[in-house]
């Protein structure tokens, strides 16, 4: 949906095929831009509320399952291992004092014990490797969790005082698709662990369509085609 400008103040939204075909090839009516940018935040505001449901699932969501279970794995291998050097210690200690017939089943002991450090040390890198990834990693779940509950927390009760760009730009952080008809939009949520029926919402009638068929689809990058 593109916006559009008349005599220096933007007003309305169009479809960009429509725009683009001039009209040959779409026939929805434009949907009056400062509507549509207010009552998709009432939408909003009412369904991110703190103790709703997907305020909740946010919140598991933000939560570095991952990293925990990884941690845990970690202390757990580091237990192990320094067990195991233990044992070897008492092992090598008590070899001095073992008659040369059980020297073999210690010599065999040793390597098992050895083998399985080595394996310990190789998942213990490959834990470190892929906690670095989640750390850093810039679609992280958990990531674009904090960063929607961050918006939710502490831009909805001013999204008024911001600027039309700002608006636009958080809107997007929490929009995953819109789509018009000129009477009404339908909006999809960026949460995807949320239902299909829970994460969707319908906007009240904006402007009476003339085609009911030209339906525009609205990407979270701002294209738009016609279905």
């Amino acid at each position: 949906m593109r916006p559009k400008v008349s005599e220096g103040e933007r007003f309305y939204y169009t479809c960009e095929l429509k725009e683009k075909s001039r009209g040959t090839r779409c026939h929805g009516k434009n949907i009056a831009g400062l509507a549509l940018d207010q009552s998709v935040i009432q939408k909003l505001q009412q369904i991110f509320v703190p103790n709703s449901e997907i305020y909740k699932e946010l919140e598991k969501m933000s939560i570095r399952k991952d990293t925990i279970d990884s941690k845990d794995r970690e202390e757990e291998l580091k237990r192990k291992l320094k067990k195991n050097q233990e044992a070897i210690k008492n092992l090598v200690d008590k070899l001095k004092y073992m008659d040369i017939e059980v020297v073999d089943f210690i010599n065999n002991e040793l390597k098992k014990l050895k083998q399985e450090n080595e394996e310990i040390q190789e998942e213990l890198l490959k834990l470190e490797k892929n906690q670095n990834v989640g750390e850093y990693g810039e679609n992280s779940e958990a990531e674009n969790a904090m960063l929607v509950l961050d918006i939710i927390n502490n831009y909805f009760k001013t999204f008024e005082c911001f600027d039309l760009k700002s608006k636009r730009d958080i809107l997007k952080l929490l929009i995953e698709d819109m789509r018009g008809n000129g009477k009404n939009i339908e909006i999809d949520l960026l949460n995807t662990k949320i239902s299909e029926t829970d994460k969707r919402l319908l906007s009240n009638p904006l402007i009476e369509a003339t085609n009911k068929k030209d339906l525009n689809v609205v990407s979270r990058e701002g294209k738009q085609c016609q279905m």
